[in-house]
């Protein structure tokens, strides 16, 4: 091809002008023209890599990009993930005992009580259904353990019932085993009740009035005729209608709490009482104020309830204290006044001072007379607590007249079934 090269120019040469133009012509052809289309083809070729390159890597860009946004994702995640387990943490059991002591060990009661109510509420159901299976746990213990098992799991009942209300089936339970745990022994309340009867208990709750005046007209009702029971009855519906009717501790709800509360000391109960009332927290100075009538009511509600469970000077205390403050904002005469007048005397008869109570007690008579008349019936538990003051000083004799006088009131009155009767009777059989 060299040779072939060398011979052409020489010819070319040898021919003249005419032949350099045909030389450059063919070299044209032959060596330019090639490089030519081979750098075309390269330059091509080139703009291709090139944006192959560029689609390549802005490609790459835009997955990194989506892997930017996945970690970044994923950062949140882990940061929002070891939030909820710094929460549950603090919300698990652990977390809440360790608040709880540390604020008890402060003295700071209010958030120690606020901190309860909000992990109570937290583990609402996770309680209802733990208390449901003790409830059923305890039952079947009872039939060897007797009144001790069935007092349990009415325990675990009422636990059932305070994370859940509306449970009509421990409602069931709860009733069953309130009279299974006064006598175990008892063919009828050893059994469990029937399909039919719980139907007809269940029957009777929804018959009661869905209107809350209605129900307060009942819970009266039943309070003046001495039929405590039903009395409760009344204020466990009507504090559940409250409660589900208006969040947080309204004066619809506390009053409704107050009446339960009522129940429950006059039906025996007054550990339970204190519970309801919370002496130590007093929500209804904040609700009501602590001049209102119903925060008048907690306070005698309690003080009744502490002489009942052995504190009857603390009892005393409270007492006084309160008519005091009765006296300023209701009166001398006020019923609530001298309701309380009445429990002074009590608590200074369980205090061994059976004297002083005698003479504060004829004192109250006679303003109680003045005030209410005969025949009311705080003139009437007056008139008890003086035989009760006469009894324990020796004037038993006496004792038995006001007594006997008092039985015959008390039949004309208030009946021959009613409580405040049936006591009458016990102190002269006493």
């Amino acid at each position: 091809m060299l040779d072939w090269l060398i011979d052409l120019l020489e010819g070319a040469r040898a021919a003249g002008a005419f032949g350099e133009v045909q030389l450059i012509a063919i070299f044209a052809a032959v060596v330019v023209a090639p490089l030519v289309a081979v750098f075309a083809g390269t330059r091509a070729i080139a703009k291709r890599r090139y944006r192959r390159d560029i689609e390549q890597m802005s490609d790459l860009r835009h997955q990194l990009a989506n892997r930017q946004d996945d970690i970044d994702r994923l950062r949140k995640e882990k940061e929002r993930l070891a939030a909820d387990c710094e929460r549950l943490s603090a919300e698990g059991p652990g977390a809440f005992l360790d608040r709880i002591a540390r604020e008890e060990r402060d003295g700071n009661l209010e958030p120690a009580v606020k901190a309860a109510r909000a992990f109570h509420a937290r583990h609402r159901e996770a309680l209802h259904r733990a208390y449901g299976l003790l409830t059923d746990a305890a039952i079947i213990e009872a039939s060897e353990d007797g009144a001790s098992g069935y007092a349990n799991a009415l325990l675990y009942a009422r636990g059932g019932l305070a994370a859940d209300p509306a449970d009509e089936h421990l409602r069931d339970l709860e009733a069953e085993l309130e009279q299974a745990a006064v006598d175990p022994d008892s063919d009828v309340r050893r059994a469990p009740a029937s399909g039919a009867d719980r139907a007809a208990r269940r029957a009777a709750r929804e018959a009661l009035p869905t209107d809350l005046a209605a129900l307060q007209a009942c819970w009266t009702r039943a309070y003046e005729t001495g039929r405590w029971r039903l009395m409760r009855r009344y204020a466990e519906y009507g504090l559940r209608l409250a409660e589900r009717g208006e969040a947080g501790e309204t004066q619809t709800v506390l009053l409704w709490r107050s009446h339960l509360a009522n129940a429950e000391r006059f039906n025996g109960r007054p550990r339970r009482a204190l519970d309801l009332l919370e002496p130590d927290r007093k929500p209804w100075n904040a609700v009501f104020g602590p001049d209102d009538p119903v925060s008048l009511a907690f306070r005698f509600s309690i003080a009744d309830c502490l002489l009942n469970t052995g504190a009857a000077g603390e009892a005393l205390e409270d007492a006084r204290a309160l008519l005091t403050d009765q006296e300023r904002v209701q009166g001398a005469d006020h019923p609530d006044t001298l309701a309380t007048r009445s429990l002074i005397p009590d608590c200074l008869l369980k205090t061994g001072a059976a004297g002083e109570a005698l003479e504060d007690a004829r004192a109250l008579l006679k303003d109680e007379k003045r005030v209410q008349g005969a025949d009311h019936p705080g003139t009437l538990t007056t008139r008890f607590l003086i035989a009760d003051c006469l009894r324990r000083t020796g004037a038993a004799g006496e004792a038995l007249e006001v007594a006997r006088a008092l039985l015959t009131d008390r039949e004309r009155v208030q009946g021959a079934d009613h409580p405040h009767t049936l006591a009458t009777r016990y102190l002269i059989a006493d």
